[in-house]
């Protein structure tokens, strides 16, 4: 697979330079000139002339270069063009501070990987190198595949489901999305809360709410010892209202620095998030890690427990780990 020029091509002045690129290589005589190869039809030529009448070695027009460029990038017009690239050039930007344990809104989210971990597709190659960021490329087919995260950091994500925390069994959270705020890269567990009219599993949407926002608090209250927060919307991420489903999301965003601080790998990162007390202490978390590395306990056993046993564990069975 080839490199898109979308991956390169992603600012105003990138578009305004593909642009200037086609207006002075290009004249409706190159254009005319290349479709008599291929269409032996005299309405070419007809169309042509009424077109350019007998200029066709003047340069296009910027109207022309500009929805050429727009063509060549995949979209219809050079207006797709700039809402896409005037969207990307505010999304990352944020008008306000956010603090460790602090909360933001969910739109101000621009994901980078998908829950099974793939590119969003969301930034561009060029958007990354033009911001300092860290990406990747890996080859396949016949090129090279951008993708958003560098191999250190994507040693920290996985297609997988995990819980977090020892106060309870509920915060489940899905560990393959990565998103950009403010221009920095951030881990993002995403945590969702189902509902359904009519299941007996599921809660119906007011319920839901209720429930989102008590976990909500749940994983804030575990951010600002983690040097991260949360991202939050009342309103949910996905709602069916003729089936009477959807369901209601909340992001814990770390940075990928302080991911790198604490542990080497997903496995870790794992077993540290399920060993976490309420306020986000990591003082089992730590000593469970470094004992893994020492050979002295493994990942399945506080993976598979339940919070009770992991508790019970941290109280009994800890201790004689640090002898």
């Amino acid at each position: 697979m080839s490199v898109s020029l979308t991956n390169y091509i992603n600012t105003p002045a990138a578009v305004k330079a593909l642009r200037d690129a086609l207006q002075e290589t290009l004249t409706f005589g190159h254009i005319q000139s290349g479709l008599r190869h291929h269409i032996t039809d005299e309405a070419i030529d007809e169309a042509l002339t009424r077109l350019v009448g007998k200029k066709s070695a003047s340069p296009l027009s910027v109207n022309f270069a500009n929805d050429t460029a727009a063509k060549v990038l995949g979209f219809n017009n050079i207006h797709e063009v700039n809402d896409r690239v005037g969207r990307m050039k505010t999304a990352n930007v944020l008008p306000f501070d956010i603090k460790p344990g602090g909360r933001l809104p969910l739109k101000q989210v621009v994901y980078l990987t998908s829950s099974c971990c793939e590119n969003a597709e969301n930034v561009s190659q060029y958007y990354m190198e033009a911001n300092n960021l860290d990406f990747s490329n890996t080859f396949e087919g016949d090129g090279y595949v951008f993708y958003p995260l560098s191999e250190d950091e994507s040693s920290y994500i996985a297609e997988d489901n995990i819980l977090v925390g020892t106060a309870s069994d509920k915060l489940n959270v899905m560990t393959g999305y990565s998103v950009l705020i403010d221009n920095k890269k951030f881990i993002a567990l995403a945590h969702e809360v189902h509902y359904e009219e009519g299941n007996e599993f599921l809660p119906p949407r007011p319920q839901a709410l209720a429930l989102h926002k008590e976990e909500a608090l749940a994983l804030q209250a575990m951010s600002e010892n983690l040097g991260g927060f949360i991202a939050y919307s009342d309103d949910p991420e996905y709602d069916d209202e003729d089936e009477g489903l959807g369901h209601y999301l909340t992001l814990l965003c770390i940075p990928f620095y302080e991911v790198a601080q604490r542990v080497n790998d997903f496995e870790e990162w794992s077993v540290y998030l399920r060993l976490l007390d309420a306020d986000g202490s990591d003082a089992a978390s730590r000593k469970v890690i470094e004992k893994m590395r020492q050979g002295k306990t493994n990942a399945d056993l506080w993976l598979n427990a339940s919070s009770e046993s992991i508790n019970a564990l941290k109280d009994s069975y800890l201790p004689t780990l640090l002898d």
